[in-house]
């Protein structure tokens, strides 16, 4: 089975090359049904040997934010995310 015969869709990519260490970095994030490990396979023969391949599921992160009293923009956090606790150094 080919990669490019697989039905994703390619939501965002991102690359970065640290050019001190020689290393291309790469983030893609696609939807989708897959088989994990079964993707995981495909990439590892086409990738060169000493690829470095991790693979993780998108979802909800459980997170505590401690807050000042100064403006921030906390909006994509409220919203893709489910708080435990709030946490403030002043009267609310």
């Amino acid at each position: 089975m080919c990669f490019l015969k697989s039905i994703f869709n390619i939501d965002r990519n991102d690359e970065f090359v640290d050019s001190e260490k020689n290393l291309f970095f790469m983030r893609t994030e696609f939807s989708g049904d897959c088989d994990v490990q079964n993707l995981k396979n495909i990439l590892q023969k086409i990738l060169p040997e000493d690829a470095k391949i991790n693979l993780t599921l998108n979802k909800v992160k459980n997170v505590v934010i401690l807050v000042t009293k100064e403006h921030h923009c906390l909006s994509d956090l409220l919203i893709r995310n489910e708080f435990q606790c709030f946490i403030c150094n002043y009267d609310i």
